[in-house]
């Protein structure tokens, strides 16, 4: 047995043991209390523990066995196993794309902009038509509560399938990371929104920079003389010039091509630390993964991506409004909220059918995530 499987046994045997004391005393408490009819101040905890008990039914000491299981969570399996980076794709299994080579971008007077690709203008596809929500379906059946219905309200927001005209710019390689982040601080004294540098600690510093906003990442790229790129620039320049509906290396998921599915094998158990706020963060140091056609790395997973655009309906869309709420049709008295848009999905998300690239995210532009960090573009001639 290893250490990660023993303490996990041991926490459950300790969880029992006391268990059965206190789910005695419980019990006793709870039954005189109602029997009363009132309601004496005891500690908060204990309140909750017998108010529990007698709502739901369940003994103190399955609440114990569940609390003590978050010591070995850290141990239990996950969809992805950690890999070496794997910039050429030799161990990507479901690759139909050949990594591309970058063009180099050159600005107005010659320099090269280091780090940067150029992106040929050109014409493409966005977003998905009605009838792929069935294939999403498919895709995401292991998400809990999959059908139709939640397809169209998490996904509805790319339909229709509509032609977009591109002109050419240029992209960061990859996502902005600590070191370019920190850097930009540095030079600038700005006052982020949120603590990005509690993720940005030693051995990090070629990972994606995370908990930055919408405002922080606008601020960087103006501070780096480049913009934000909008979603018909990012999901054009993902497909890598391929023709690709999926993902940047074909249209097969698969967690040996991208960063994402660490929670995959999440359940009520393992997912308990996660809800109180212990989270292990599993981005990886920018260009682990196959670059796409245009020499872009990590255009799906790692880290979702801000956008500079609000998430909009597009033209000609689903005219339901509840898929841009919380709660989607399972509620009426909604107003909907857009928010600026986030593309590509991150190391976060358990299934692939949220790391697509089509797949659409909109947040606040003062709100920051663990999951979402960003990348810069630049126009052409600036």
């Amino acid at each position: 047995m290893d250490r990660c499987s023993l303490g996990f046994c041991l926490a459950v045997v300790c969880a029992a043991l006391v268990g059965d004391a206190v789910d005695t005393f419980a019990r006793s408490l709870t039954m005189s209390l109602f029997r009363n009819g009132t309601w004496p101040f005891v500690d908060s905890t204990l309140n909750t523990a017998c108010e529990t008990r007698f709502a739901l039914g369940l003994s103190v000491r399955s609440l114990l066995i569940l609390s003590f299981t978050f010591a070995g969570s850290g141990c239990a399996g996950s969809g992805v196993a950690e890999l070496d980076c794997d910039p050429d794709g030799s161990a990507c299994e479901a690759i139909e794309i050949e990594p591309g080579t970058p063009t180099p971008a050159v600005d107005t007077e010659g320099y090269v902009l280091e780090g940067m690709a150029l992106i040929p203008g050109g014409s493409f596809e966005m977003g998905i038509d009605e009838d792929d929500l069935e294939a999403l379906v498919d895709m995401g059946q292991a998400v809990p509560h999959m059908s139709e219905l939640h397809a169209m309200w998490w996904f509805g927001d790319e339909i229709p399938r509509h032609t977009v005209d591109v002109e050419a710019f240029h992209m960061d390689t990859h996502e902005v990371t600590n070191a370019q982040f920190t850097q930009f601080i540095d030079d600038t004294g700005y006052d982020a929104q949120r603590g990005w540098q509690a993720y940005a600690t030693e051995g990090r510093s070629d990972h994606p920079v995370i908990d930055v906003s919408w405002n922080d990442a606008t601020a960087y790229c103006e501070w780096a003389g480049k913009r934000l790129p909008t979603e018909a620039e990012w999901e054009y320049a993902a497909r890598g010039g391929q023709d690709v509906q999926w993902f940047p290396w074909g249209n097969s998921p698969d967690v040996t091509c991208a960063n994402y599915g660490w929670r995959a094998d999440e359940n009520i158990v393992t997912a308990i630390p996660r809800v109180l706020g212990w989270v292990t963060i599993r981005t990886r140091p920018v260009g682990c993964y196959p670059a796409n056609g245009f020499g872009l790395h990590d255009m799906c997973g790692n880290v979702a991506e801000w956008c500079e655009n609000q998430r909009t309906p597009y033209p000609g869309g689903p005219e339901e409004d509840w898929i841009y709420t919380q709660y989607g049709p399972f509620r009426e008295d909604e107003e909907p909220f857009y928010g600026r848009a986030a593309r590509g999905g991150s190391w976060d998300e358990p299934n692939p059918v949220f790391v697509r690239i089509t797949d659409r995210d909109g947040w606040a532009p003062d709100d920051t995530r663990y999951s979402l960090g960003f990348r810069c573009v630049r126009s052409i001639g600036e």
